[in-house]
């Protein structure tokens, strides 16, 4: 399996002495990352090279810290946690629309206590807006047309929008009329994107943390239907209020439901699940070609997808 990089902000890390202090709860000063335990020093390469009470001449113990290649971009951090002799050969995700004035850039920070796999199939999952119906989301879905690889599922929905809000966000032409769109969303693993003819788009980054946390990073970018001058000035301030009351109410949501997900798989972890969505079946197929998930999620686990008992979905 090739090794991608990940999204991290900051990333526990742990130091391979006897106490084994979590790292990121430490505090950087200069090059150097202070254990937050007893404020040994470690520069970047993970080596312990300062112990604040030891005399200046005396040895220091051989205590390392794991490191991984990192880079930086789109404001993100980004852990590289395969081989680190193959890091340069692995591009990081592209945002074109990321320095465009033409779009209003919203970040939507997330955190799920629920397995990677859970995450991933809600966002596939375009059926899931009965969730949001009373969001003035999205309704009435159709998935029209599949494609799968090794790596890569691509998938383009129908869906429909209606009210002020969408009509606010661009995703549909008036309030009180129904727009159908053409939604198409392509996973690559690990990352996701998506656009909506155009209206908007959409980069969700995801980091798995353990076997029940999961953290994601996600760019979406608008075509607010207000005047370029004025969205200009307001623009950071809009992008605040745009996250904060008009898209985490869905996310809350969301975050709900994949939470739900998560306890009954550990209440019963011998249940036999049954999924028709013919996208999700393809995204599972796809992350069960990477290592380390198959025993981790109930519906990764062959066989419980049977392709013989899905139902026909127009």
């Amino acid at each position: 399996m090739r090794s991608d990089f990940l999204p991290i902000g900051w990333r526990r890390f742990y130091s391979h002495y006897n106490e084994s202090a979590l790292l990121h709860k430490g505090e950087v000063s200069g090059d150097r990352l202070l254990c937050p335990y007893h404020g040994w020093e470690f520069n970047g390469a993970g080596q312990c090279v300062n112990i604040p009470y030891f005399p200046s001449d005396q040895k220091l113990p051989c205590a390392q810290a794991r490191s991984y290649p990192v880079q930086e971009q789109l404001s993100i951090i980004w852990v590289f946690p395969g081989d680190p002799s193959e890091a340069a050969q692995v591009p990081l995700p592209t945002v074109p629309e990321y320095d465009d004035p033409n779009w209003l850039m919203v970040p939507i920070p997330g955190k799920f206590n629920a397995h990677f796999s859970i995450c991933n199939e809600n966002t596939m999952d375009v059926f899931h807006g009965f969730l949001h119906r009373n969001l003035q989301g999205w309704f009435d879905p159709k998935l029209l047309h599949l494609h799968q690889t090794d790596t890569d599922v691509e998938a383009d929905y129908q869906v429909s929008y209606q009210g002020r809000l969408s009509q606010f966000l661009g995703m549909s032409d008036r309030g009180d009329r129904v727009t159908t769109r053409i939604i198409s969303i392509r996973y690559r693993y690990p990352h996701y994107s998506n656009t909506l003819e155009g209206v908007s788009r959409m980069y969700l980054m995801r980091l798995p943390v353990s076997p029940t946390e999961t953290r994601s990073f996600t760019l979406l970018f608008l075509k607010i239907r207000l005047p370029q001058t004025l969205v200009t000035v307001v623009r950071p301030l809009l992008s605040r209020v745009i996250w904060r009351f008009l898209l985490k109410p869905f996310l809350d949501q969301d975050v709900e439901m994949i939470e739900s997900e998560q306890r009954t798989y550990e209440g019963d972890r011998q249940r036999r699940y049954v999924e028709v969505n013919p996208a999700i079946i393809a995204l599972q197929r796809v992350i069960l070609k990477q290592d380390g998930v198959q025993s981790s999620h109930p519906t990764l686990q062959s066989p419980h997808v049977d392709d013989s008992e899905l139902a026909s979905i127009p």
